[in-house]
């Protein structure tokens, strides 16, 4: 039998040729879609009050994030949330609560375009507390616990975005604590 003027042994080359790109193409994008799985990040949050030499006021507050996944996180946007409103960075609630000598403030920005490496844990806010009493403390803690910390990131592929949130309710339950105790 022929076709075009070939014979079916004529045939089997070009079939196997076109057979084997074929499967080079899809194992490619197999490929790729492995390799965007493999640099994914994932970021979380974390709130922590280390209680320190509590009895005396001192303590240590820190909201930070942190990237589990295996690839770099990019950072497209972050806020901070009082309900649905956003506050400006420039009146940052950390600021307007810390204005007392007792409480010091460190903070990072986390800017549009930065990254946070896989593995990378950043401390966003840290407050150093010391010669405070305790419902000075937990009042603050109060204060901080209705704030909602949230980045918009993605991946360096850039073809995703994700959202990752953390409340502040940690603080709290941890000012409730305190009280309960009688610290």
């Amino acid at each position: 039998m022929d076709l075009f003027g070939m014979s079916a042994q004529d045939w089997a080359p070009i079939f196997l040729s076109v057979l084997a790109i074929s499967f080079t193409l899809l194992q490619a994008k197999w490929q790729r879609r492995h390799d965007r799985l493999t640099v994914r990040p994932k970021l979380i949050f974390e709130c922590h009050a280390y209680r320190g030499d509590i009895v005396n006021g001192n303590a240590k507050i820190k909201v930070t994030v942190e990237n589990i996944g295996q690839g770099p996180a990019i950072i497209e946007s972050f806020g901070l949330f009082d309900g649905l409103k956003k506050i400006e960075p420039k009146k940052n609630v950390f600021v307007e609560c810390t204005d007392r000598p007792a409480m010091k403030l460190s903070e990072k920005d986390l800017i549009k375009g930065n990254g946070i490496k896989a593995g990378e844990l950043r401390e966003i806010h840290v407050v150093d507390i010391s010669e405070t009493d305790i419902e000075e403390l937990a009042s603050f803690l109060d204060h901080l616990g209705k704030y909602l910390y949230e980045i918009k990131y993605t991946s360096v592929y850039e073809d995703e975005s994700w959202i990752a949130k953390e409340d502040c309710s940690y603080f709290l339950r941890f000012a409730a604590e305190m009280r309960q105790l009688g610290f």
